[in-house]
């Protein structure tokens, strides 16, 4: 009985690393971090295993049917720059530009052994922000 409750501890992990949205799904996340010297948007893209087999061609410049270290690099570069030029920032009733801090992307592995990506941008306004400064 000990076995087999280790066994199923052990192997729930990997259940909860699927996509719980399915498969099809590009899940976003921008969330702020306001301080005195300035706004940070952290802005995260949990790409599930379609979309990723659908985008992986414009990444794989080489065309190897692999996506490597520096095409993830070159690739979240371009897709955090747009994030930043789309993303809506205002402090106190005015738009502010975010520009990229840190651009990330890596694959992960999803469902039947097929990747998918995490895409991760740190971005930044430095603007000053008071106490009762509204960030929207």
């Amino acid at each position: 009985m000990v076995v087999v409750g280790i066994a199923v501890l052990l192997g729930v992990p990997d259940a909860a690393s699927a996509h719980p949205l399915g498969n099809f799904t590009v899940n976003r996340y921008s969330g702020l971090v306001v301080a005195a010297h300035g706004v940070r948007v952290d802005h995260v893209l949990d790409i599930a295993e379609i979309p990723t087999a659908q985008r992986s061609p414009a990444i794989d410049t080489d065309h190897d049917g692999a996506l490597s270290a520096a095409e993830l690099s070159a690739w979240s570069s371009g897709a955090c720059g747009t994030a930043a030029a789309h993303l809506r920032l205002t402090v106190a009733g005015r738009a502010v530009a975010l520009s990229v801090t840190t651009a990330t992307a890596r694959t992960l592995q999803g469902q039947a052994g097929l990747p998918t990506l995490r895409l991760e941008c740190a971005l930044r306004a430095p603007v000053a922000v008071g106490a009762r400064t509204r960030v929207t």
